[in-house]
C-alpha cells in the first residue's frame, strides 16, 4: 500500500471535476491544497485554445453534463508546473514547505 503514496497523486471529489489537493509534489508526503482556481480567469484560451472541444461557451464535454471533463483537463496544471498567465495557487499543508504558497504564474519551483 505504501507504494501508492510514493507517486504524485491528486485528490478530486467525485461530484466535482476539479482537484482540491496534490500529494508528493516536491517530496514524499507533502500535500498541496488548492487555494485559488480557474474561476474568473480571463486567459482560459491559453490553456484550452488548442482543444477541439472548446466552443465559445466553454468546454463541450463539460457543458453537456458538468461532470465529463477529460482526465488531462482536470489534473493539469499541477503545482510543480509554471504558466505565466495562470492564476491557480496552492498552499502546502504538510511537508517541509508547510505554510508556503505556490503560484503557477511564478517561475517553476518558486515558493512564497
Amino acid at each position: 500500500m505504501k507504494e501508492i503514496f510514493n507517486k504524485k497523486c491528486v485528490v478530486i471529489p467525485i461530484d466535482e471535476p476539479s482537484p482540491i489537493a496534490y500529494m508528493n509534489v516536491y517530496e514524499e508526503g507533502d500535500i498541496w491544497v488548492k487555494k485559488k482556481g480557474c474561476e474568473g480567469c480571463k486567459n482560459i484560451e491559453k490553456c484550452c485554445g488548442n482543444c477541439p472541444l472548446l466552443t465559445k461557451d466553454g468546454c463541450l464535454l463539460h457543458l453537456q453534463s458538468g461532470k465529463m471533463k477529460p482526465y488531462k483537463c482536470i489534473v493539469y496544471p499541477t503545482p510543480d508546473m509554471a504558466h505565466s498567465w495562470c492564476q491557480i495557487e496552492f498552499e502546502c499543508v504538510k511537508g517541509s514547505n508547510k505554510g508556503k504558497l505556490r503560484r503557477l504564474k511564478d517561475e517553476r519551483g518558486k515558493l512564497l
